[in-house]
């Protein structure tokens, strides 16, 4: 044990400053919004200083006019052509060019070999720990910090009144599997990974992030595909899968009532009111009656009125008050749609950057589409990269909830995990 942290060290110690700083990201993103704009923040200036001291020069290749001016442009453009322009507004535009730079500072500055390696140990202590923090809260009632669990059928851990840990997990977990055992080639390895595997499964479905556990799933398909070496071990995770999973809402309680809301407010099953007294004498079947439908109708109307450029980035919150966007819902009859989001990829890009943003919003995605196509045909499968491309793709799926983009904590996560996914296909690092 002693080797293998003393080795860890070393490897540690050969990374630049920079990379050092990038393998604390999950430090900072575990500490919730305001660490992650610091971090950025902190990132983007050790960026200038590292420029400047180098000299290193950024020539203006199609890449950079694709991914960081274009989509930079549309949000300014948005934001000018608003009828919602204030200082606030003008500031949130400004600053979400921290999204598109940070993947061109992944690409230029992440070059050790043992980066992926010591961003992984990082994770792997953050959820290992918020993991087990979360069980302690689940069975005592508080955590191992005295936080008491406020809203049942959820969970937060150490992190409060801040009901993302799911989320955290299913983001992070990746980085974890990645690199653990670059090839599962033995039974004592399989073993491991399907263990670690029900665990984090587990512990995701107690905390009652829905889209959390949705995500993991896509991501384990992914995972089985990929990483298991022989059809029979496929197909005996995805058999272990489909018995804890089945076995979990069986047994229970609060699993079984955040699927049956889900199904309630999405207009299939009305069993949510045998569990939730709150939701007697609603009955819902019809998915536009859900909260979220409310979300996107009042997106939609928004982006009617507003079709080329729409409200401008981050302005869905201002537009929603005026009263003709107020759309009812099951559970608020007098007008529940206006939130800081739509709480949709699409719906947020469409209301908020109109046919230009959603535009370009398609083009990205055919594009990632073509690269995913072409590295699945390649003689050489880049299953890793393949693996951490699953948490993007599932970002896309059109008819899922979402959290905003460009907010500060999903959006900057994702940007995160976009600049890691260019490193690893760039590299190619784990491939023979």
């Amino acid at each position: 044990m002693n080797k293998n942290f003393k080795n860890l060290y070393n490897e540690f110690s050969l990374l630049s400053s920079i990379e050092k700083f990038f393998c604390c990201f999950p430090f900072f993103a575990i500490l919730g919004s305001a660490f992650v704009n610091l971090f950025y923040l902190v990132i983007i200036i050790f960026a200038i200083i590292q420029f400047l001291k180098k000299n290193i020069r950024i020539k203006l290749s199609i890449n950079i006019i694709l991914f960081i001016l274009i989509p930079y442009l549309i949000i300014l453009s948005s934001y000018f052509l608003s009828d919602y322009k204030n200082f606030s507004s003008f500031m949130r535009s400004l600053l979400s060019f921290k999204f598109f730079i940070l993947p061109l500072i992944f690409l230029i500055f992440i070059k050790n070999k043992f980066f992926f390696k010591i961003l992984s140990f990082n994770v792997a202590i953050i959820i290992f720990f918020l993991s087990f923090d979360l069980i302690f809260q689940y069975f005592v009632g508080y955590d191992i910090f005295g936080i008491k669990q406020e809203y049942p059928h959820r969970l937060s851990g150490f992190l409060g009144n801040e009901y993302v840990a799911g989320s955290f997990l299913s983001l992070f977990c990746v980085y974890f599997f990645l690199e653990f055992n670059q090839r599962i080639n033995n039974f004592k390895n399989y073993t491991y990974l399907m263990l670690f595997f029900i665990f984090f499964l587990v512990v995701i479905a107690i905390t009652g992030e829905r889209l959390a556990l949705l995500r993991y799933v896509f991501f384990s398909f992914f995972l089985f595909i990929f990483f298991l070496d022989t059809f029979k071990k496929k197909i005996i995770s995805f058999i272990i899968f489909f018995i804890v999973i089945s076995n979990f809402f069986i047994f229970n309680h609060s699993f079984k009532v955040r699927v049956y809301e889900a199904l309630f407010f999405a207009g299939i099953n009305d069993k949510i009111i045998e569990f939730m007294p709150n939701y007697s004498g609603l009955k819902n079947n019809d998915l536009s009656n859900s909260p979220w439908f409310s979300h996107w109708k009042a997106a939609y109307f928004i982006f009617k009125d507003n079709k080329l450029s729409g409200v401008g980035l981050k302005n869905f919150r201002e537009a929603c008050k005026e009263s003709k966007y107020q759309k009812q819902n099951i559970l608020n009859q007098t007008g529940g749609s206006c939130t800081t989001h739509p709480h949709n990829l699409y719906m947020e890009i469409l209301s908020e950057l109109g046919l230009i943003g959603i535009g370009y919003l398609f083009a990205i995605i055919i594009y990632f589409i073509h690269i995913l196509l072409n590295d699945y045909l390649k003689p050489y499968k880049r299953k890793y990269s393949l693996i951490l491309a699953s948490i993007i793709l599932f970002s896309l799926i059109p008819t899922l909830p979402a959290g905003s983009i460009f907010s500060s904590y999903n959006g900057g996560i994702h940007f995160f995990i976009i600049g890691s996914y260019l490193v690893l296909r760039k590299e190619n690092r784990y491939e023979n």
